[in-house]
């Protein structure tokens, strides 16, 4: 589906289903480009079930990833065609315009204020004022920074209509801290802006907040930090792939090529190496031209080793240090060991023992080739050698949950799209449970 296409029947299907929004933000070159990294709209919370629904019920798009907080859902749809190849769009629907729990700016008041774009009635947008001041304080106030993207917009704005502005911010901050924010800004102070102006701003939230409704305000603080620690410190957001093969059977260049090819069906995509890397040590998944030359290590160190790297893999399960939902790809995994433990200088009777511990994902797809294309590529280890890994691979690959095997002999571009529709259905279960779909 063309970008424009998709626009238009969303926000068709939005009028259709009585949806109330607006687009924040980035929306002068709509429906046609988008002028941002994703689609900012401003709902009511009332109406997120009927936004699901027409998502999921969009031609020629699916659903690869969904994110909830208490201020903002995140959809992420993959099937928008970008000059003939299909990308991901990342659209984030805000129910609260809010610093930690506290709003700052009426939501529906912003709602009801909106108006149409350049004679366009599907393309809503927020009054000229409250656009400002939100563009403002969505980097400023919640995040200590001001936005250059949007500053001189904002200058414009508040110059032009400096009363209205100074009105709105003061229903939530009062009058006279609201002039000083706004003269501050239009005399580019940024030393005070950034300094005492900004926390008395925070301060001032927090105020009013807890001597209007302390009950509101403490409820609103818990629910955002109870999102953000199950988002930051448990693997609830983490949806992870393993891919495993032989050497020269093209796991680098599929897992550059996914990263690449995923943008925007996900928050985030990260690549790991065998070993998360919390722990210091020499790099042992280095391709070298004979992976066996090192001697083997002694039982009593190979299970040291192995029970760190088992600590290692828990450590990076929950403290992984992404902040939202992420595709996690691995390049080998502890498993790699029961295939080639001479690489790893391991004794493999430990390495099983432990491997019970070992948290698993939940996909793990073998890159497969013979062993006539894979020394055709690259050649470090003997016929008889590579012959064996081979074998290893396909007999390992069927006793695990969630194992796939892809022909890896095809055209790249073939292993590729094979690769992407796997992790992509993967995708689509994961996000699915997520939405109780």
């Amino acid at each position: 589906m063309k970008f424009s296409d998709f626009i238009i029947s969303l926000l068709k299907e939005f009028n259709s289903n009585d949806v109330t929004y607006c687009i924040l933000r980035n929306y002068k070159l709509l429906p046609y480009l988008n002028d941002g990294n994703d689609i900012d709209f401003l709902v009511r919370q009332a109406d997120l079930a009927k936004i699901s629904e027409v998502l999921y019920a969009l031609p020629g798009v699916v659903v690869t990833g969904y994110a909830k907080r208490p201020y903002v859902v995140s959809f992420f749809l993959f099937g928008i065609n970008d000059e003939g190849v299909d990308t991901g769009i990342q659209v984030d629907f805000f129910i609260s315009l809010s610093w930690k729990g506290m709003p700052y700016i009426d939501a529906d008041q912003m709602l009801a204020t909106s108006r149409t774009f350049s004679n366009n009635e599907l393309i809503i947008i927020p009054d000229i004022k409250y656009e400002a001041v939100n563009n403002l304080f969505s980097s400023y106030l919640v995040g200590g920074w001001i936005k250059e993207k949007y500053l001189d917009e904002i200058l414009v704005v508040f110059s032009k209509h400096l009363n209205q502005v100074i009105e709105i911010i003061s229903r939530t901050f009062g009058h006279n801290l609201s002039k000083e924010l706004v003269e501050n800004l239009l005399a580019n102070n940024r030393q005070h802006l950034l300094g005492m102006m900004l926390w008395k701003l925070r301060t001032m939230l927090v105020y009013k907040n807890i001597t209007s409704s302390p009950m509101t305000m403490l409820k609103g603080l818990f629910s955002y930090y109870k999102y953000e620690l199950l988002y930051r410190m448990t693997s609830s957001n983490i949806d992870e792939v393993v891919f495993l093969g032989v050497d020269g059977v093209g796991k680098s260049t599929v897992i550059k090529s996914l990263v690449r090819d995923l943008k925007n069906t996900t928050k985030e995509i990260g690549v790991c190496h065998l070993k998360p890397g919390l722990f210091k040590r020499s790099n042992n998944n280095i391709d070298v031209s004979d992976p066996h030359a090192m001697p083997e290590r002694s039982f009593l160190f190979s299970m040291i080793k192995l029970q760190l790297w088992t600590v290692e893999l828990w450590l990076n399960k929950i403290f992984h240090g992404h902040k939202n939902i992420t595709l996690r790809i691995w390049d080998r995994y502890y498993h790699d060991i029961f295939i080639d433990p001479k690489r790893y200088r391991y004794k493999s009777g430990g390495a099983r023992f432990l491997e019970r511990l070992i948290p698993k994902p939940k996909l793990w797809i073998l890159l497969d080739a013979s062993p006539d294309v894979v020394l055709g590529r690259k050649q470090e280890v003997s016929v008889g050698e590579c012959e064996r890994q081979i074998e290893t691979y396909r007999k390992f690959i069927t006793s695990v949950n969630g194992g796939v095997v892809v022909d890896a002999s095809q055209a790249e571009e073939g292993v590729l799209s094979d690769v992407k529709a796997v992790v992509i259905g993967y995708m689509i279960k994961q996000t699915n449970e997520r939405v109780k779909r």
